[in-house]
C-alpha cells in the first residue's frame, strides 16, 4: 500500500520519485505540514456519519501523481481503492491551500 523509503538512493526510492515526481523527504514534509496546517481532516466523515478516509499518505499521493502526470482521478481510485469523489475534493482543497501558502517555497 504505502512505500516508505528513508534512503534517496535506493531503487525504490527512485521508482517513487519518478512516480510522484518528489523525494521521499519532500514527500514526508508534505504530509507534515499538511497536518501542521490543518489541510485535511482524518476524521472527516460523510452525511451518514462514516469515514471518509483516513489515510493522508496514500491521498496525498494521488494529488502528486495527478499532478506529476496529469492522470484522471478515475486512475488515482483505481490505483488507490478511494473514491473519485474524495480525491477531487482533496486535491482541489490541497491544492488551493498549498498555492496559496507555501508555493512561493518552491516556486520562484
Amino acid at each position: 500500500k504505502r512505500l516508505l523509503v528513508e534512503n534517496n538512493d535506493d531503487r525504490v526510492a527512485k521508482e517513487l520519485r519518478s512516480m510522484f515526481r518528489v523525494p521521499w523527504n519532500i514527500f514526508l514534509w508534505l504530509v507534515a505540514i499538511t497536518i501542521q496546517r490543518g489541510w485535511y481532516d482524518p476524521d472527516r466523515r460523510d452525511a451518514t456519519k462514516k469515514m471518509i478516509c483516513s489515510d493522508l499518505e496514500l491521498l496525498l499521493l494521488g494529488v502528486l501523481h495527478h499532478i506529476g502526470h496529469g492522470v484522471a482521478q478515475t486512475v488515482v481510485r483505481t490505483s488507490t481503492g478511494i473514491s473519485s469523489e474524495v480525491h477531487r475534493v482533496l486535491f482541489n482543497s490541497w491544492t488551493r491551500s498549498f498555492a496559496t501558502t507555501i508555493k512561493s517555497h518552491f516556486i520562484r
